[in-house]
């Protein structure tokens, strides 16, 4: 909470990003990740944090994060010719992976 006594995320008080919660005044907050150092995350969420040149401590709205890896995934099947309602291999699925951190800006990841 806010030292106002508010969530600091409030879509009504406009703050930072908590966790989602109601507000005293209202208004409702959005769930989200926070960047926390040393942490495992899955390859998918690497590769976002590099895209995004996000640091320790930074969060992330978990909508953003799936809206973009959706984003990604219909990039990489148009690029491959892959049908967009056809399910992929597991080949295919390490192929994205490795797209996805070859398409990012070259940055070392010094959180994980």
């Amino acid at each position: 909470m806010a030292e106002s006594g508010y969530w600091d995320d409030c879509s009504v008080c406009r703050g930072g990003r908590k966790k989602i919660k109601e507000c005293p005044c209202g208004g409702t907050s959005y769930e989200f990740y926070q960047i926390i150092e040393n942490k495992e995350y899955q390859p998918y969420f690497q590769a976002y944090i590099l895209h995004h040149d996000l640091q320790v401590g930074d969060g992330v709205p978990n909508h953003d994060y799936m809206i973009w890896n959706q984003r990604k995934w219909r990039t990489f099947k148009r690029i491959n010719d892959i049908p967009d309602d056809c399910p992929v291999s597991d080949e295919e699925e390490k192929q994205f992976e490795n797209w996805l951190f070859s398409t990012a800006p070259v940055k070392q990841l010094n959180l994980f």
